[in-house]
């Protein structure tokens, strides 16, 4: 499409003590991993996450603060073996996951672009 231009994803450290991918072991039960350091909170919106499911098996997925649980009735589900960019919800810090079995793997990248 002509005049249409999108930006690359670009990884993003954001504060200087959280690593840049952090990974979550996804079982039959809700599990959280922090995916912004608590001092860009309130700059989160600028702030793409990239969610990679290196296992076979969906993955569901929601985004919110420290006390966000995941389900698969409402979860977003990232087929296995795919990756998804993600535009970061306002006051969101934190990325939930859940399967219906064991044995997936998701890392969650902060960044920009590509969303």
């Amino acid at each position: 499409m002509a005049g249409v231009f999108a930006s690359p994803f670009s990884p993003q450290a954001t504060n200087s003590t959280q690593a840049i991918t952090v990974n979550l072991a996804v079982t039959a039960g809700s599990a959280r991993v922090a995916v912004l350091g608590a001092n860009t909170a309130s700059n989160q919106s600028l702030y793409t996450i990239r969610v990679s499911n290196i296992g076979t098996i969906p993955v569901f997925i929601e985004m919110g603060d420290s006390t966000i649980t995941a389900a698969t009735a409402t979860g977003l589900c990232v087929r296995g073996s795919s990756d998804v960019n993600l535009q970061l919800p306002s006051g969101a810090t934190h990325v939930a996951g859940i399967a219906t079995t064991t044995g997936a793997t998701i890392y969650c990248t902060p960044g920009s672009g590509a969303s």
